[in-house]
């Protein structure tokens, strides 16, 4: 078996300032056949008050150091099994063009901020679900002793 290629097919910049990198994950799975994959990765900087402004002060810290400087990406996968060797490339440009299909609506200022609500959302109900199983640290909780006189000894 042929190890998974990663070669970037097709890099965009979008009007909107997301970019588009699509990326060729090909391999052989049989003696002439190929699974046909492209992974297709949407990445975008959000300014910090766009963040902040869809999420809870107790979020933000968090949300913060997960998505440094506001860098959000999604990511997508096209793919067809059991291909003949001599229709891989036809196929491949075939998957390539149906994400290229979709960059007028994802160039527009409306998909930029569906990504950043979706994901906010995310963020936001994965926030609940660690701080309901006691995962995230409680600001207002500080474990120090009221006496430091212990420390000078």
């Amino acid at each position: 078996m042929a190890k998974d290629t990663e070669l970037i097919l097709l890099s965009k910049k979008l009007d909107n300032g997301l970019h588009v990198t699509i990326y060729d994950k090909c391999k052989r799975i049989a003696w002439d056949r190929y699974l046909v994959k492209i992974s297709c990765v949407v990445e975008g900087k959000f300014a910090e008050p766009d963040c902040a402004a869809l999420l809870h002060a107790e979020h933000l810290p968090s949300f913060q150091e997960k998505y440094p400087e506001g860098k959000i990406s999604i990511l997508f996968d096209k793919e067809r099994n059991f291909i003949d060797e001599g229709v891989k490339d036809a196929v491949l440009q075939d998957l390539v063009g149906q994400c290229e299909v979709n960059f007028d609506y994802m160039a527009t200022g409306r998909f930029a901020e569906n990504i950043l609500s979706k994901t906010v959302d995310e963020f936001i109900l994965e926030f609940q679900v660690r701080q309901e199983m006691g995962l995230v640290a409680d600001p207002q909780e500080v474990d120090e002793p009221d006496d430091f006189s212990g420390c000078f000894k």
